[in-house]
């Protein structure tokens, strides 16, 4: 069910040219990674292209033989999809997915070290056509996605990593140069080097400081606005949960319109 939703929607995103690149969890796409139960896909676009891509969302299910669940949850630098596939034909016939469309590049509380275009400009296809981002901005969201907003990396993204400053050696050390000193980049070399993650982490901290400081002294006026948008996101998600709809078979696309 899922399966089929999600190659649909990807298959129009390719024939409207929607800039877009699947950032990891894509080895078995579009079925799910085979070491997870639940499936999720995080996904760089254009913020410019999120109505469209709506719309294709809302089509897609809209043609669909079963119905779905869809909750929207909407923050300052990703808009997410949940969405369940229901048929009870089938022995399991419940399915789902989480995409989350990342619309601001990457970053932290609304302070960015990588913008979307940065990340599209590298994407690659797969055997089966379809925009992945680069090895290297894989790898780099794998270290800083939990480093920066909970001290911690996913051990099973940690040989990747690994192998990544291994082979792309370069990149990363472009990427230390620019956001730290030469100190600590010494130092991140050296843990990456002894495959020591964990240690690395140490360096998160500094470069949070440094991602606000230098958002602030490039662009005042806009890292207040994207650093305020994203608290008011956040307290609107804490205090309003969004619901969950149900789009039945058989709704035409203005219908789904309604729903979302």
């Amino acid at each position: 069910m899922i399966k089929e939703f999600i190659f649909k929607l990807f298959t129009v995103l390719n024939e409207t040219s929607i800039d877009y690149a699947i950032l990891r969890n894509h080895k078995n796409f579009p079925d799910k990674p085979e070491d997870s139960d639940y499936y999720d896909l995080d996904v760089i676009v254009c913020k410019r292209s999120i109505h469209t891509i709506e719309n294709i969302i809302k089509h897609s299910i809209s043609t669909e033989q079963c119905p779905f669940f869809i909750k929207k949850i909407v923050k300052e630098y990703v808009i997410t999809y949940r969405i369940i596939a229901v048929d009870t034909k089938l022995e399991n016939y419940l399915d789902s997915v989480q995409i989350d469309f990342h619309v601001k590049g990457q970053g932290w509380w609304g302070f960015y070290y990588l913008n979307e275009d940065e990340i599209l400009s590298k994407k690659q296809r797969n055997k089966d056509g379809f925009f992945i981002v680069s090895n290297f901005h894989c790898q780099l969201f794998n270290w800083l996605d939990k480093g920066l907003w909970g001290n911690y990396v996913k051990e099973k993204y940690s040989e990747n990593i690994l192998l990544s400053y291994k082979t792309e050696k370069d990149l990363w050390d472009t990427f230390f140069n620019k956001w730290f000193n030469c100190q600590h980049c010494k130092y991140l070399h050296s843990n990456f080097s002894n495959n020591d993650l964990t240690s690395t982490l140490s360096m998160m901290p500094i470069l949070r400081r440094n991602l606000i400081k230098r958002s602030v002294l490039n662009s005042t006026f806009q890292s207040l606005i994207s650093f305020s948008v994203f608290l008011l996101h956040e307290i609107k998600q804490f205090f309003l949960t969004p619901g969950m709809h149900l789009i039945v078979s058989g709704f035409g696309a203005d219908e789904v319109n309604s729903f979302l």
